[in-house]
Parts: structure tokens; sequence; C-alpha cells
């Protein structure tokens, strides 16, 4: 019973999450995941860090670095600070 109710209740939420935002805002976060995942790899590769290196810098899992580099993640704001911070950048660097 609680499945169907959960599946129930997330059909809902996906078709109200649809209906709010119109369709030509589908995917604009892809172009600016594209422009931070370029940098992070730039900046990271720039330091001749690996992607282990720059996680632990960062107190993150290098599987989340790898993933923000392939633009699977959105990233989180406090994600891109500690990041930058391991980069030595300013935040607003990773996203020029």
């Amino acid at each position: 019973m609680f499945f169907l109710a959960d599946t129930i209740v997330y059909r809902i939420n996906v078709y109200l999450c649809q209906r709010h935002y119109p369709p030509e805002c589908a995917g604009m976060g892809v172009e600016y995941r594209k422009i931070v995942g370029q940098n992070v790899r730039t900046y990271r590769q720039k330091l001749g860090l690996s992607q282990e290196a720059l996680a632990e810098r960062a107190g993150m899992h290098w599987t989340y670095i790898s993933g923000v580099e392939r633009r699977k993640y959105n990233i989180s704001l406090d994600s891109l600070v500690r990041i930058a911070n391991a980069l030595d950048r300013k935040p607003y660097e990773l996203l020029k």
C-alpha cells in the first residue's frame, strides 16, 4: 500500500514540476554544468592533481569530482566553494 501511495505522490510531484517550469527552461543548467566541469578539470590539471587528490583537498569523494567534471551532478553552492578553495581559486572563476 505504501509503495502505491509513494508512486502516486511521485507522479503528482513530477506533473506539478513539469507544469511549473516552461519547456524552454528544461536543461538550462546543463550549459553551466559543462562550464564548471571543464573549469574544474582544467584547473585541476594545471595544478597537477588527480581527481583523488583534489577530492581529498576538498573533503569529498573522488567519484563526486569525476561526476562534476563529466556534468553528471548539479553542483551545490557549498560544493562549488569547497572545490574552488581546493583549487586555490575563487568560486566565480569556475563559472566563467
